[in-house]
C-alpha cells in the first residue's frame, strides 16, 4: 500500500507498507511489518512494525546513513538503546572452511588513478579447519606503500602471538629500534614478570654477537637521562 500525505513546511510524506492489505468493507488499512517513509526535501526512513514502530534506517539529504539513530554525523553511523553494544557483522556463509580461507576485510579504497585502489586493509583468514571446537584465526594489518599492500602486524589466535614487521614504538613515534619505549614518570618504564611462584619461571635472553663469540658484543648499556 501507498500514501501520501503532506505536512506544514512543504514536506511531502510517502509511506509504503509491506504485508499490508485493505478491508473493503470498513475502509481500514492494515498495516504489517516494515514500511517505507520518503520525505521530500528530507530524508528516507525505514521502520519497523507500522507506523508507529521503531526507526531502523535513516538516509539523510547529505547522504549520511543511520542505522539506529536519526542523525547520523558521518556516511555510516551505527548507534544501539540496548544493552548490546552497536555492531557490524561480517558473516561467511559456507560450512567448510579450511586453513587460510579469507573470513571478511576491511579495505579503503582511493579513486586516484596514480596510486593503488586499495590503500589499507584490515583482514581475518582462518588458521585451521573450523570444527565447532577448533575455529583459530589470523588478522593482518596491511597499509599501502610504493609497490602496494605491505602486511604490517599480524595477530595470531591460536597463541596470542602478535607479529610486527619494523620498528613497534611505545610511547615513541619515531622509533629507532626494533622495539622502543619512552616515557616521563615517576618510576620505572617496563616491568617483566613471569609469574607462577616456581623455579623454572625464567627472566630475559639476550642473544646477539658472532655465533662463535669473536669479538666484543655489548649486551646491555645504560645511559643518562638524557641518552648520551
Amino acid at each position: 500500500a501507498l500514501i501520501l500525505s503532506y505536512s506544514k513546511g512543504l514536506v511531502w510524506n510517502v509511506a509504503c507498507y509491506l504485508n499490508s492489505y485493505f478491508d473493503l468493507i470498513h475502509n481500514i488499512l492494515y498495516p504489517y511489518d516494515e514500511w517505507i517513509s520518503v520525505q521530500y526535501y528530507n530524508d528516507i526512513v525505514f521502520n519497523s512494525a507500522g507506523a508507529t514502530g521503531d526507526e531502523i534506517l535513516r538516509m539523510k539529504a547529505n547522504g549520511n546513513v543511520g542505522i539506529g539513530t536519526a542523525v547520523p554525523l558521518k556516511h555510516l553511523t551505527v548507534s544501539s538503546n540496548s544493552d548490546d553494544s552497536a555492531v557490524i557483522n561480517l558473516h561467511r556463509k559456507d560450512t567448510t572452511i579450511g586453513a587460510g580461507n579469507e573470513l571478511g576485510k576491511y579495505q579503503w579504497l582511493v579513486d586516484d588513478p596514480s596510486v593503488n585502489t586499495v590503500a589499507g586493509m584490515i583482514k581475518l583468514d582462518a588458521s585451521d579447519t573450523f570444527t565447532g571446537s577448533q575455529n583459530t584465526s589470523t588478522m593482518t594489518f596491511q597499509v599501502g606503500t610504493s609497490s602496494g599492500l605491505s602486511s604490517k602486524m599480524k595477530i595470531y589466535g591460536s597463541d596470542g602471538t602478535v607479529y610486527i614487521a619494523n620498528m613497534c614504538g611505545i610511547g615513541n613515534a619515531s622509533p629507532a629500534y626494533k622495539l622502543s619505549v619512552s616515557d616521563n614518570v615517576n618510576g620505572y618504564t617496563a616491568h617483566f614478570h613471569n609469574d607462577g611462584n616456581n623455579a623454572n619461571r625464567n627472566g630475559i635472553i639476550i642473544s646477539a654477537g658472532a655465533d662463535d663469540a669473536s669479538g666484543t658484543t655489548y649486551y646491555l648499556v645504560g645511559h643518562d637521562g638524557d641518552g648520551g
